[in-house]
């Protein structure tokens, strides 16, 4: 378990009228005066995508940030691998829940806040097509997606895609043993991608084909931010001011951009990722025709 505590900074200066606070790229105007100043807690598990000493680094980057933009705001945050995290968030006693959760197991019962009010807020800077999806129950907000691909040692498929009613009915799903063995193709998604290029016996010699409807590729929307609504009126906004800052273009570079696993929903962070990734060009030319992202 990682826990990153942050200590406050002095301050030097107070507010004189209302602060403006930039939650959602500048749309939800807040009074500071109406949320008292503390540290709230929050657990999730280690992403996929990075080593315990990454997502430390990461997540203090992005905590100190925060406290830069907020002064007196702090966020306790806990780390878990994957089978600490089901241990700790199924079986805690619901007095020792944090403020919010990212990606919490589906088993865990939590009491989850309606983010209604920060949906209706949500503006063009932001990549979710299926947005009503989100709407019509607004308790939990993703930061970031990817699609189902199928990757292959056949490098003839290489730019090309794949209709899902065309997909071998004896597909393997074993991703850990196609790493091993690259010989037979695998259903996916594309976050794994950065793992292959970052395993050199088969770095280079695989492609990845995405897996589409229609010609169109199916969102699968990760990293969902939570809630805990039983947790104090003061402590949900902040965690609210916490879920705005993860959605900026700085956060969402941090978490993804840099790291090349998920997508980030904030759209010039995305199109800096597919600009940044050659091999993402067929992902970017998908993503267009699902919805704007530039």
């Amino acid at each position: 378990m990682i826990n990153l505590n942050l200590k406050l900074k002095p301050e030097f200066f107070c507010c004189l009228l209302f602060v403006m606070i930039s939650l959602i790229t500048s749309i939800v105007l807040v009074s500071l005066y109406s949320v008292k100043k503390q540290v709230i807690t929050v657990w999730m598990p280690l992403p996929d995508s990075m080593t315990e000493q990454d997502a430390q680094s990461t997540f203090e980057r992005l905590t100190d940030h925060f406290e830069e933009l907020y002064p007196g705001f702090g966020i306790a945050l806990s780390i878990y691998d994957e089978t600490a995290w089901t241990a700790v968030s199924v079986s805690s006693d619901p007095e020792e829940f944090p403020v919010m959760w990212i990606n919490p197991p589906e088993e865990a019962e939590i009491p989850k806040a309606d983010l209604s009010e920060l949906f209706q807020r949500l503006d063009p800077a932001y990549y979710i097509p299926d947005f009503l999806e989100f709407s019509e129950s607004p308790d939990q907000i993703p930061l970031s997606w990817n699609i189902p691909v199928v990757y292959s040692s056949d490098l003839e498929h290489q730019g090309k895609i794949i209709e899902k009613n065309q997909l071998p009915l004896d597909l393997d799903a074993d991703f850990n043993a196609f790493l091993e063995n690259s010989q037979n193709p695998v259903l996916s998604d594309s976050s794994r991608l950065a793992i292959i290029e970052h395993t050199p016996r088969i770095s280079g010699a695989v492609c990845m084909i995405p897996v589409t409807e229609n010609n169109l590729f199916k969102i699968q929307y990760q990293d969902y931010c939570i809630i805990n609504a039983d947790a104090d009126k003061n402590s949900q906004k902040i965690a609210v001011l916490w879920i705005g800052y993860l959605l900026s273009e700085q956060a969402q570079q941090i978490l993804y951009t840099e790291h090349y696993g998920n997508f980030p929903v904030q759209k010039s962070a995305l199109s800096e990722t597919f600009s940044r990734h050659q091999a993402l060009s067929i992902i970017a030319d998908l993503a267009t025709a699902r919805g704007d992202f530039s």
